[in-house]
């Protein structure tokens, strides 16, 4: 298949925790590479836990390695990058959360000795002889929350490798509307797709930031609002005025109706599970998840080099 092969002096666009493990392996290939180079023996757990105590103990640097180490760009500043699920409601919180970032982009880059570089956004391509060689930076400053390009401040960056690390977008399936590379809504509250009656979109489908903590806040919110305002109570507990009161809010919303989620009846339900039983028998599942789990856990990496704690 495809295969990619690791660069020194590569470029990340990013800034969240998903660019920080891409500049770990980035320098994690890179440093244990020029160690077998000169007949030093490691593997990707030593160097995970510091390259930077690996090269001390070794009594050499990157410089002597022959690597530049690999740079990451962040259109904002430090201190905004989103490297913490901290609450940010006060100004107490937010000064707090700030350092707390700074912290442990600082923690990282010095433990695997890669490069920052804030404030710079890619605005273009430097492209030769149908590669991709580099990137048009330009600089920017924060103004009212937001990255704003500072006019005439573009420069040529060029690196065998760039690697876009930017939130999480999911793949789109044709037929339902997108914009900007997301899920496209009707509304923010539940999240309902566009043109759609009663389909929903949580998490980072229709958020794009890659965080599981925050999609799986995100796909509970949401779900907790549909089941309180759009969906008939499965065993008709709700009165006729509760339901009305219901379908009157839905109505209320800013796109129009969505409509009052009727539940299936029983025998649809039952070929339902039915359907899915067959599909889970002709793939060897007997609907125990941790036992498939137990049965086909592969030997871990860690295990094989003798690594396991």
């Amino acid at each position: 298949g495809e295969q990619y092969e690791i660069k020194d002096d590569a470029i990340v666009i990013g800034g969240g925790l998903a660019s920080l493990d891409v500049l770990k392996v980035l320098m994690i290939e890179s440093v244990e590479r020029a160690l077998k180079a000169r007949g030093i023996e490691t593997d990707m757990f030593v160097l995970d836990r510091s390259i930077a105590k690996v090269l001390e103990e070794k009594k050499l640097t990157l410089v002597d390695l022959g690597i530049k180490g690999c740079t990451l760009y962040y259109r904002r500043r430090i201190k905004d990058m989103p490297l913490t699920p901290t609450s940010t409601d006060t100004q107490e919180q937010l000064a707090k959360a700030e350092l707390v970032r700074e912290k442990v982009l600082n923690n990282y880059a010095s433990k695997y000795l890669f490069h920052v570089t804030p404030l710079h956004m890619p605005v273009d391509k430097i492209v030769e002889n149908g590669r991709l060689v580099g990137l048009i930076m330009q600089e920017t400053q924060i103004e009212n929350g937001k990255a704003v390009p500072v006019p005439g401040s573009e420069k040529e960056v060029r690196s065998p490798m760039v690697i876009s690390s930017i939130g999480s977008i999911p793949e789109l399936i044709p037929g339902i509307p997108e914009k900007w590379g997301m899920y496209q809504v009707a509304d923010e509250q539940v999240c309902r797709i566009k043109g759609y009656e009663n389909v929903f979109a949580i998490g980072n489908a229709v958020t794009g930031r890659g965080n599981i903590n925050e999609s799986l806040k995100h796909g509970k919110d949401v779900s907790e609002r549909i089941l309180a305002e759009y969906i008939e109570n499965p065993v008709g507990t709700l009165t006729q005025d509760a339901i009305a009161a219901r379908e009157s809010a839905a109505s209320s919303t800013v796109d129009g109706l969505i409509p009052l989620v009727r539940m299936i009846d029983v025998s649809k339900y039952t070929e339902l599970i039915r359907r899915v039983e067959e599909l889970q028998k002709n793939r060897s599942y007997s609907g125990d998840f941790r036992a498939w789990v137990a049965k086909h856990l592969p030997v871990r990496l860690e295990t094989l080099l003798g690594h396991a704690e």
